[in-house]
């Protein structure tokens, strides 16, 4: 199993296909094969990385916006 994984993090995809599968993921409109590419071509390890980070992100915008517009309504 090792020797499987460290096949499947030699994958190469460029960071912004990752986040571009990442955010079609998210949003749940991929299907077919463009979703069958993605899986075959990505490194899970930079995919869940990236994942993370964008969630991460989303919170902290999430946050900022609820911090700016509890300016008006207190």
């Amino acid at each position: 199993m090792d020797k499987d994984f460290r096949k499947i993090a030699r994958r190469k995809l460029s960071l912004w296909q990752t986040l571009k599968a990442i955010a079609w993921g998210a949003l749940g409109l991929r299907r077919g094969q463009g979703h069958q590419d993605d899986i075959s071509r990505v490194n899970p390890v930079v995919l869940i990385v990236s994942a993370l980070l964008a969630a991460l992100l989303f919170i902290v915008v999430l946050i900022a916006i609820a911090r700016y517009l509890s300016h008006f309504y207190t």
